[in-house]
């Protein structure tokens, strides 16, 4: 079997000066302009080297290839390219490969921010400081989602450090399946300063958790993101 090819020239790996890497393993891809994944980590992008690694296409050949895209200061977007009808070990395993490849060139990512289950097949080896699951929306809802979703999400909530949930009902839904779990819906108003305001609310739970101020208990009561939350689920 070939090894899989990327589209892009190897980047140079980063030195001790740069901004921490953070991986996002997007639940939809860059081009389909899903706002919140945009939004979040084109803010990510300000104190992070930021990766958003898209659901893969199966419009690719051999053993896959990775397309890179520039899509803003310090924000690369890869989008794995792999033959149809793979069996999910093989797909997994050519994942981890094209991903693995990628990081050798631009380091070891210091946070993952997981928003599809899935990516928890080919990515459970990497070691980050911080985990964090967004679960953005009912994936078991899409058409044509993996039998086996519900149980990579647990396997997900068994490894994440935080859980923000981006409904209501995703909230209610997680509520009691992990310590950590915060609402953090997208802003009604979806202006920028709105955009802003969720980002920093978000960012004031991570960084809780990395100073180790809120004891990492299972079960323990969930509360909500400091944020407007009447505008937040548009009430």
């Amino acid at each position: 079997m070939s090894l899989p090819t990327d589209t892009a020239a190897p980047a140079a790996k980063p030195s001790q000066t740069e901004k921490p890497l953070l991986i996002c393993f997007a639940h939809r891809r860059w081009r389909e302009d899903d706002v919140r994944v945009r939004e979040l980590m084109t803010r990510a992008a300000h104190d992070h080297r930021v990766i958003v690694f898209d659901d893969p296409m199966t419009d690719g050949a051999g053993a896959g290839s990775l397309e890179r895209e520039q899509a803003g200061d310090d924000l690369l977007v890869a989008t794995p390219h792999l033959p149809p009808r793979l069996a999910d070990r093989t797909a997994n395993a050519l994942l981890r490969k094209l991903l693995d490849d990628l990081l050798a060139e631009t380091g070891q990512p210091t946070v993952i921010w997981l928003m599809s289950p899935p990516a928890m097949a080919f990515s459970s080896h990497l070691t980050p400081a911080t985990r964090i699951y967004d679960c953005a929306e009912d994936l078991a809802a899409r058409p044509n989602a993996p039998a086996t979703l519900q149980l990579l999400e647990r396997r997900v909530l068994g490894r994440v450090d935080l859980v923000f949930a981006g409904t209501p009902e995703m909230f209610a839904r997680q509520t009691g399946r992990h310590a950590s779990v915060r609402l953090a819906a997208n802003p009604q108003r979806g202006d920028a300063a709105a955009w802003d305001e969720t980002w920093q609310a978000m960012q004031n739970e991570i960084q809780a958790l990395t100073n180790g101020s809120r004891p990492a208990v299972r079960h323990t009561r969930e509360r909500i993101l400091d944020i407007n939350l009447s505008e937040a689920v548009g009430a």
